[in-house]
């Protein structure tokens, strides 16, 4: 009577241990899977990790492992965009400084020909110094980003700031054989504001308009 509970007992601890074994086994695999992609994660590889078909406590974490993953790959990138950035900057300010340094060398040198030679004709040499001179405070103004714009407010003479314009660019109209017409007001135009900025406006539409108006325009 006992021998038939003995083997069914015995038949079933034995399937018991076996369904433990095989769950479990299987259950150490998916670990020790998650554990090594994390290792691979930890190393720099943010691929993501195969979700189980199983919908389970472990497919949740595999799932939060994949997000960081995404996560850390997207940070890494800005990253690296922010040190490739960094660079250019730190090489950008370097250049920008040699070039202001040859453009104030060049614009001495031309200044120092104008006084040795008082019978020279001035006004090529003057358009090359106004040009040297809009050339070192572009350079200025890109040395000086990142940093808090100060703004320059004073009295400023529109027409004398336009003249300005008209001259420096009056070369480039003559080589692109562009009819310039400018007739400077008698009476001072003044107005509120930074003469650099607005020079910059000025020179920048004026060209654009030589632009579009092309040559014989």
């Amino acid at each position: 009577a006992v021998r038939p509970l003995v083997i069914l007992g015995g038949v079933g601890g034995i399937i018991a241990v076996s369904l433990a074994f095989g769950f479990g086994s299987q259950l150490v695999r998916r670990v020790r899977e998650l554990d090594a992609r994390t290792r691979l994660i930890a190393a720099g590889d943010f691929r993501p990790m195969p979700v189980p078909h199983a919908n389970d406590e472990l497919r949740d974490l595999c799932n939060s492992v994949n997000d960081m993953a995404r996560r850390l790959a997207a940070f890494q990138d800005e990253l690296q965009q922010a040190e490739r950035l960094k660079v250019l900057g730190q090489f950008s300010g370097g250049l920008a400084h040699q070039l202001r340094n040859a453009a104030a060398g060049a614009k001495l040198a031309i200044e120092l020909f104008l006084a040795e030679n008082p019978t020279a004709d001035p006004e090529p040499l003057q358009v090359a110094l106004r040009q040297l001179a809009r050339i070192e405070a572009n350079l200025k103004q890109f040395l000086a980003l990142g940093k808090p714009p100060m703004a320059v407010r004073e009295p400023c003479d529109l027409g004398l700031l336009i003249d300005q314009s008209v001259r420096l660019l009056k070369p480039q109209a003559q080589h692109m054989s562009t009819t310039m017409v400018w007739k400077r007001p008698t009476a001072p135009l003044m107005v509120t504001g930074d003469a650099t900025a607005l020079s910059h406006l000025f020179s920048n539409i004026i060209g654009n308009a030589m632009e579009a108006a092309g040559p014989g325009g």
